[in-house]
Parts: structure tokens; sequence; C-alpha cells
């Protein structure tokens, strides 16, 4: 079904279905498993804020990283990093320091998703990248799907020891499919040119050349609004916990209540992709 794709596009759409499963489930409760623990509202809105802050930090250096790594090296080591050692602490914490060092260190997912869009959609035709960017929102939504699975079991086993377990088991399955499809992938071609470019560039003129790029392209109208726009977005984002947290404390949703709200989500984003969007 996917032949037409070049091999490292169907190698992330065929893993990505699990990472954003999980992803989903984890992040969604997140919230709540910190609240569970003993972290106020205050404290977890410290802990979005200074992640906000770190990742916007990180979003500066993601071209950089990426071009003088390589993609393919990006993707597996920042994914180790923003993934792996998050969810380990996730899966040991106890109170606010260790989630907000969990936070921070997952900040740098932005690196990770620049590195991944560029080996997912590169080597790909460009009559045929908008099939791909459909292919990875719908899938992306599946993981909306899960957690109306997800809240059943929460409530059935407690929150806590379940969230502990799902961490747990995110840590080591999820470490094991980043080698994986580490093993699999190969450099874009415009990775191999941005690195050997790059190569002979000094750190300092690495990230000039990139911030050249950047001055010059918020010069273009549309871009600067779709710069905007992406910022509101992710700020809107960012602001979810605040809303988890009204329907739990506030309008006593149970965990079940709860898991339909990201399915429902899902279905309407589904929707409007392929009926209004295009």
């Amino acid at each position: 079904m996917l032949d037409y794709l070049p091999r490292n596009s169907r190698i992330t759409l065929l893993v990505e279905p699990y990472s954003s499963v999980l992803a989903c489930i984890l992040m969604f409760y997140g919230v709540l498993y910190m609240q569970g623990l003993g972290v106020d509202a205050k404290q977890i809105g410290l802990i979005s804020t200074i992640a906000a802050v770190a990742g916007l930090a990180t979003q500066f250096v993601a071209a950089p990283v990426t071009n003088r790594l390589g993609r393919r090296r990006t993707l597996f080591w920042f994914s180790l990093i923003c993934w792996s050692i998050p969810l380990l602490l996730w899966t040991l914490a106890n109170g606010f320091g260790m989630f907000l060092v969990a936070a921070v260190i997952f900040s740098t997912s932005r690196i990770t998703s620049v590195a991944w869009y560029c080996v997912a959609t590169e080597d790909v035709d460009d009559d045929k990248k908008s099939r791909v960017f459909g292919l990875l929102f719908i899938i992306s939504s599946i993981g909306g799907l899960a957690t109306a699975f997800a809240g059943p079991v929460l409530e059935r086993f407690g929150l806590i020891p379940a969230m502990r377990f799902l961490y747990g088991f995110a840590f080591v399955s999820m470490t094991l499919m980043f080698i994986f499809r580490h093993l699999l992938l190969t450099e874009t071609k415009a990775g191999a040119e941005l690195n050997d470019l790059h190569a002979g560039m000094t750190l300092g003129q690495t990230f000039r050349r990139c911030l050249e790029v950047v001055t010059e392209s918020l010069k273009n109208t549309e871009f600067a609004r779709l710069t905007l726009a992406l910022v509101l977005f992710s700020f809107a984002g960012g602001m979810g916990f605040v809303q988890l947290l009204y329907l739990n404390n506030d309008l006593k949703l149970s965990m079940t209540q709860l898991s339909m709200l990201p399915p429902v989500g899902a279905v309407v984003s589904v929707i409007l992709y392929r009926f209004v969007v295009p």
C-alpha cells in the first residue's frame, strides 16, 4: 500500500502508530498522575511554563543540530534523550523536582520533531508529500482513540500504579523501537548533502547560517503569519492541563468520562481534515 513511498517514509509510517498510541495516553493523563503524586496546580503550571521556555530555546537550535548531525543520527539520539530518559524519570517520579527535570529534558523533543519530519518527507516526491502528511495526521489521531480504552483500565487498577506501569512499559518498548527504527533508516539525500556542508563549518558558522535563513524567511508575510499561528497553537496546547484539572477536580468527571474527550476530538479532526481542509 505504501510502495509508492521511499524506504524512510514507509518505515516512519509503519512504526509511528505504536509510539503515537502510547504517547497520547501518557501525555493526556500525565497531569493527573502529577497531581496524584502531590504536585499542586501552581507547581504543574510552573513546570509547564519552564518546559515551554526550554522548548523555545531548543527550537532555535533544532535546525543547526539536525543539519550538523544528519537527520538519521539526530532522530535516534534525541529520541533517546527526549523520550527514554523522561519516561524513566516519570516511572520513578515522586514529586515536583523529578517532574520538572523530566519536562525540561522532554523539551528537546522539538529537535526530534524536526529530524522526524525530515526523515519522513524529504525523499518524497513533491506531488506525494501531501499524502504523507495526511497519513501522519490520521495516524496521530489513532492515539486519541486509544485513550477510550485506557480510562476504564486506570479506573480499575488505580491511576498511580497503572501509570507507573505504562511509563515503565513505554520506556522499555519505545527505546527498543528507536533502536530498531534506526537500524532500518538511511540518511536522506538532503540530510547527507547538508551534513557534508556543515561538516566544513565551525559550530558558530552553522548557527549563523541557520539564523540567516530564518531571518530571510520571516520577511515573507505568509511565512511570518504561519509562524505566529504555530506559536499561538503551541501556547493553547500547552494550556490543556488547566482544562483537564478543571474537568477532573471541579466537574468531577471520572477517568472513563475523561477518556472519551480525545477520541471525540480525533474523530472531529479527521472529518475536518478529510472534508474541510482540502
